[in-house]
């Protein structure tokens, strides 16, 4: 039987995807001008990253992956940490809602489409 290379796994993929767009998110954000915030809150922490990890989460948990709490988890403090970074301040229910909900959203619904097959 043949191994696969990690950088052909779903896993790999789910991992590098969210953290190619936690830096784009983190190069926006350092480079805005002024006004921009709105906009910029409005796309990253309230649209692409939570659609963004209700789908790989849910990918990661159809296919039964181990690694599908750990990338929930990576997610978790990506979305923690982001407006850290780029407005250096702690909105530490909202980040967490906004992250965790999705994720658990995702996993519980792979998890169930897991079940079906």
């Amino acid at each position: 039987m043949e191994k696969k290379k990690f950088f052909k796994t779903s896993e790999f993929w789910c991992f590098a995807i969210i953290l190619a767009e936690f830096i784009l998110f983190v190069v926006w954000g350092l480079n805005m001008h002024g006004g921009d915030e709105m906009g910029y809150s409005l796309i990253a922490f309230y649209g692409a990253v939570p659609i963004t990890a209700f789908i790989l989460c849910i990918i990661l948990a159809a296919k039964k992956s181990k690694l599908s709490l750990l990338l929930a988890l990576f997610i978790v403090l990506i979305e923690f940490f982001l407006p850290f970074i780029v407005f250096e301040t702690f909105e530490f229910e909202l980040s967490l809602a906004l992250a965790a909900i999705p994720c658990a959203a995702g996993l519980g619904f792979g998890y169930m489409l897991s079940k079906r097959k």
